[in-house]
Parts: C-alpha cells; structure tokens; sequence
C-alpha cells in the first residue's frame, strides 16, 4: 500500500509531515547524501497542526502525524536535488512511497492555502532559530546594557526584558487569532534592527583587528585581545540575544495576522529579516574562522622567536570555541581547524639548519668580511627581522650590530666553525652522560640530538667552503640511528680540532667554548661537568699553549665576579647566545630567545677574553687594549642613546594610556615590551662597562 506524506521546501527550509515511519525513511535517504542535511528537528503539534490545515482535504494524512524541520544549505540542496532526495523547486508536495519506488506529485494549492503554509513553514524556522536565546540571554543578562552602551546601541532598550515579554506572548498567542496584548507589543520590535547594525559593525572591526600578514607577536596581541574579558565571546551572545528578540516579534507578528493580506505582509517582512540575519551572520562568522585559522599559523622558527606559543595556542583555541558555540546556533559548522602547530623541538632545529644554511653560504661567497657578517646575519633571519637593520630607532629590533665588536684577524674561518660546534655537542653529550640526575637526562638529550641534526643538516644541505676527511665523515653520520648521532658526532670532534694549526683560530674557539652556555631553562651544567668537559676540549686544540686555559679561565672568572657585584648573572644572560656557532639558538629552548636578545653583551666577553689572551704575546699589546676600550665605548654611547629614545616612547605611551577612559590592554603591552627592553639595555651596557674598565688606564687616551 502506498504511504502519503508531505514535503514542503521554502528557501533552505524543509518540512516533511507524514507518519512516523515515512518521516524517518526519509531522513534516512536525505542523510545518505553526504553533506545534504543541515540541521533537524522535530515539529510541534501545534506546527503540525498548521502544516496540515493549510494543505486541501483530499491529502491522504495518518492521523497520527509527526513532522520534522530540515536546513540544507546551497551545496546541500543540490546534492539532495541530484540524488533525487528532494524535488527540485521550492512548494508543497505529495510524496508517495511505493514498494517500487519513490514518486513526486506536486499539489496545486489556492492563495489562501499557500500563503498559510508559507507561514506555518516560517514560523517553524524562527522557532528552531530562537531555541538557544533565552539560554543564552540568561547568560549576557548581567553585561547586555553596558555592552549596548559601548556599541552605542541603547535603541535596543532593555533588550532582556523585550524578550521574556515577546516569548510569554508568543506562548500564548494561538495562531490566526489577534491578542489583546498585541497593540502593546508591537512597539517592541522598534530599534532593534538599528542595533543590529551597529552590534555587527562593533564585531567586524573586532575581527578585522586580526591580521594574518602580521608578525607572530602581533598576531599573539591582536588574537588576546579578543578573548580579554571574553570580549568577542559577549558581543556574539548579545548578538544572537538582539537577532532573537527581533525574530520573536516577527513571529508573534505572525501569529497576530488575521487577514491574508496582514499574513502576507508579515510572512514577507519575518522571511526577508530571517534572510537578513542569516546571510549577515554567515559572512561574519566565516570572515573571523578565516582570519583565525590564517593568524594561527605557527612557524617552527617561531617557538625560537616568542616565548609564550602555548599560551597562544590556547587562546586561538579559545576563539575556535566561542566561534563554534556562535555557530551552532546558526547550523554554521567548521569542518576543520586549523590550530597553531605544535612544533617540536627537532622541527625547530631543522628549520634554524635551513635557515642558516643560507646565510652561512652566502657570507662564505663573500670572503672575509662575509664570514664576519655570518653570525649577525643569521640572527636577524632568525628573529625575522630585516636583512639591513637600518638606523638605531626604537622601532627597530631588540639588538644592533655587534660585527664592530670582533678584533681584526679573530673571527671564526669556516674550518673554526665546524670544529666549534662538533666541541660543543662533545661537551653537551660530556654533561649528559655524567649528570647524577637521572629526571633531567631525557631533556639534555633531546636538546643534545636537536643540535646534532641541525650540523649534520647544515653541512649536508650545502655546498661546504672546506673539504676534509671530517667533513665526509660528519655528513655520512646523517645515516645512522638518531639516538647514536650525538656519540659519533661528538668522536669526531678532536680530529676537527687538531685541524687548527694556528693558534688565533683554537683561542676564538676556546674563547666561544669558555662562553658556551647551551641548555634552555631548567637544566644546567651539571657540578664539575662543565669544567672538565672544556678542559678535554681544550687538549683538542694542540695548537694553544700549555697555560692557555688556566690564563682565559683566570680572565673569565674575573668578569663574572665583576658581573655578580653588579647583579647580573652570566648564565641568565648568555643562555642560548648565537655566536657560539650557528647552534646556539638551535639548541635552546623556546623561552630563549630573550637571553639572547644580550648579544652585544655576550660578543664582548668574548672580544675581551680573546683581547686579553692575544695582548699577552703581542708586542703591540697597548694598541690591542686602545681597540677595545674604544669599540667598547662606542657601543655604549650608542646603546644609551637608544635608551633615551626607550624612555621618550614609553613616557609618550603611558600619556597616552592614562588619558584613555578605559583600560587599553595594547598599550600596556606595548609599555612592558618596551620596559623589558630597557631593562635589558641597560644590563648591555653595565656589561660593556665592566669590559672596557678591564682594561689597563690609559689604553684608551689619545
């Protein structure tokens, strides 16, 4: 026998009403067509009640009916549409299930009947649509007048209470019959699409604020600034409270309708506001997943640049929710998001491999001058800063150029470096083996393994500007197991190290390993292991003299003795420092990078070390002093320079705060930034002070 039942499709609305078992085989076809099915729900009998008395008598009905509502979107519809699971024009249909099939029948319906059903079908969308309010007005109850304030939308009144009024009011309205009340009520559906606009407006300049384009740090900034005091999260509730009272009145209008004309009217005017708030909200709302999803991309080079990643990632995953929430109130979904990577550390390190793999080989292409700009260059594509730094502005980056610091004839030469870093990770894998602490062996490791693949990369991704049985024997360590890499790495060490015939060469390298400070926040040299670990270094380097080690140690021990009476605190400052190689920044931490930012700092212990160590045997051993003093000097007078123009901003951005009426979170972001940064200055310049007053008196004097 066949079973009857009716299909009613309005825009991307569809009603089915028929028996229960009709009903759910149907939605069963609908929900085969992938993507087909938006929202459903179940009707009321009071829609139902209206879906069947708008339709002619001879419709075969049970008379037990039920009814379901269905959304569909554009894409869906024509899924539905070419799997045959719906018809394919809007309008009432019979539907009659055969045990051959399925056919359409469609039913011509008088005006009077289809103006009703048109009504009965709208009605049914605001009901779904308005489910969720008063949950939701309950919620921003508490902030919905001063956030009306601040959007400058007070048309919308005690938009609250509009709303119990018009839901108490629809509840007992029976459809068709106008309620006494209604005179009374019809006043307030005024001002609310005015506060519409403007609410939306508010938001839109909320999400426009994101800017993918931007730096991570900005992007962090402009991402908290939506979740502060849940802000975006409120002005999408309220959002959805003011659509909900809007579409309340529209749907008590229709109840109220008496006459076909009036229903007419307010079937056009409660259809085209539907319209208007669901195109309105899809727009916005896919605007600000998009902006999101772009502004959380996290680049492994990143957790080297930012120290606060993870507290990024929970705040954009803060703003995935309070979208999903907005969303699933408006049948709006996100298949995927796209949230900040979570890079390891080996990502990390392979990407600061690639990077400064090209520096590296382009300052080798440039001769002398090249190999001195190598280590400066690699920092700025490091923190992504320019190539040229340009003037010496606060706006530029936290450090200048420290290339001014190097003496003449001791810089690092390609064969220095690989010997560097092969001692480096000799002494880091030292540490790990002989550290009593066997919680913080896994974590040396780790960074110990992180170094590795970034020299093993660095060397076999180029074209090297040395040749040599070590340099073979380096690249060929790529094949073994990662967790041997570190062991054979480090065997390698002392035949890169007695291929430094000259002694300026092993005193820089020595002077780079008395500095090396490689491990990231909580973890440290073990006691001891440093110690010995530099001085089996050392013996590597056959070219230094027998007293080399003890008369830089003596040397080394001095500054950070004048460093402590002025507080500060070597291994704090020189954690994860760049001219150690191009590893230093490899191995540390995210959270780093912030010691790291002491470069001028950190490049004069070691001029200073090397000045020292060189002016011993030189018979211009005065002149070698003059340079230092001098070049010490100047960066000062630089550097304090800057700190003036620190200190004019940060006085013009306090001005600026205090003469705002509300709270500027971006402001006082900015003000610390630039108060870290003086701070720091100012640690950079106690340093260069401590460096040049070693010197003997008068080395400086004209």
């Amino acid at each position: 026998m066949a079973d009857e039942y009716l299909l009613v499709i309005r825009d991307e609305n569809l009603v089915i009403v028929g028996s229960g078992m009709a009903v759910d085989a149907h939605l069963r076809r609908m929900r085969d067509v992938s993507g087909g099915v938006g929202g459903d729900a179940a009707l009321t009998a009071d829609h139902i009640g209206r879906v069947i008395a708008a339709v002619p008598d001879n419709l075969r009905m049970v008379q037990h009916a039920r009814g379901r509502w269905v959304t569909m979107s554009e894409a869906g519809r024509e899924a539905l549409r070419s799997a045959g699971a719906v018809p394919s024009a809007d309008g009432p249909f019979v539907c009659t299930t055969e045990a051959t099939g399925q056919t359409w029948q469609t039913r011509t319906l008088v005006n009077a009947d289809a103006t009703r059903l048109d009504a009965a079908v709208l009605d049914i969308a605001l009901s779904n649509v308005l489910k969720q309010v008063d949950r939701t007005a309950e919620v921003i109850r508490p902030k919905a007048t001063a956030l009306l304030h601040a959007v400058q939308a007070t048309e919308a009144g005690d938009v609250i209470g509009r709303l119990a009024r018009l839901r108490q009011a629809v509840t007992e309205a029976p459809s068709g019959q106008r309620s006494t009340s209604w005179d009374n009520l019809d006043s307030l559906g005024e001002g609310l699409q005015s506060a519409l606009v403007k609410l939306r407006r508010h938001i839109q300049q909320m999400i426009d604020q994101i800017d993918p384009e931007t730096s991570l740090s900005d992007r962090i900034q402009q991402v908290n600034a939506l979740v502060e005091d849940d802000r975006l999260a409120d002005c999408l509730r309220l959002l959805t409270v003011v659509e909900g009272t809007a579409l309340l009145w529209h749907s008590l209008a229709l109840r109220n309708a008496t006459t076909v004309g009036e229903l007419e009217e307010s079937t056009t005017a409660a259809g085209a506001a539907l319209e208007d708030c669901t195109t309105a909200d899809r727009e916005l709302w896919t605007d600000a997943c998009d902006r999101v999803d772009a502004a959380g991309h996290v680049d492994p080079l990143d957790r080297l640049r930012v120290r606060n990643i993870e507290t990024f990632r929970r705040s954009v995953s803060e703003v995935h929710t309070v979208l999903e929430e907005f969303g699933a109130q408006r049948n709006l979904r996100r298949v995927q998001w796209s949230a900040p990577e979570d890079h390891s550390l080996g990502d990390t390190a392979h990407a600061v491999g690639d990077k400064l793999t090209g520096v590296l080989n382009e300052g080798l292409t440039q001769g002398r001058r090249g190999i001195r700009d190598v280590a400066g260059r690699a920092r700025r594509a490091l923190r992504g800063g320019p190539e040229d730094p340009g003037s010496h502005t606060v706006s530029s980056s936290d450090d200048d150029e420290v290339e001014d610091l190097r003496l003449p004839g001791a810089e690092l030469t390609p064969r220095s470096e690989l010997a560097l870093q092969l001692l480096q990770i000799q002494m880091m894998e030292y540490d790990r083996a002989h550290d009593p602490a066997a919680e913080v062996k896994a974590d040396k490791e780790s960074q110990i393994l992180n170094a590795t693949d970034a020299t093993i990369g660095q060397y076999r991704e180029t074209e090297p500007a040395i040749v040599g049985e070590v340099l073979t024997r380096v690249q060929d360590v790529y094949t073994a197991p990662a967790i041997l890499r570190a062991s054979k790495i480090a065997e390698l060490a002392p035949l890169a190290a007695a291929d430094l015939h000259k002694r300026s060469e092993a005193i820089v390298v020595l002077a780079e390993l008395m500095t090396f400070e490689p491990w990231s926040e909580g973890l440290s040299w073990a006691r001891g292991n440093r110690e010995t670990a530099l001085q089996i270094a050392s013996e590597s380097l056959t070219s230094l003299h027998s007293g080399d080690l003890d008369t830089m140690t003596r040397e080394f021990d001095a500054i950070r003795s004048s460093l402590r009476r002025r507080s500060i605190n070597w291994g704090q400052l020189a954690v994860g420092a760049l001219f150690g190689g191009v590893f230093g920044l490899a191995v540390a931490g995210a959270g780093q990078i912030r010691s790291s930012t002491n470069v001028a700092a950190i490049q004069a212990v070691k001029v200073d070390l090397i000045a020292k160590m060189v002016a011993a045997d030189a018979e211009d051993s005065d002149e070698v002093q003059r340079r230092v003093v001098e070049a010490m000097q100047e960066r000062i007078n630089t550097v304090v320079n800057q700190q003036g123009a620190l200190v004019n901003r940060i006085n013009d951005l306090k001005s600026q705060r205090d003469s705002e009426a509300r709270r500027n979170v971006d402001l006082e972001q900015q003000i610390a930034m630039l108060n870290d940064r003086l701070d720091r200055s100012r640690t950079t310049v106690t340093v260069l002070e401590v460096v040049r007053d070693r010197a003997p008196i008068g080395a400086g004097d004209e």
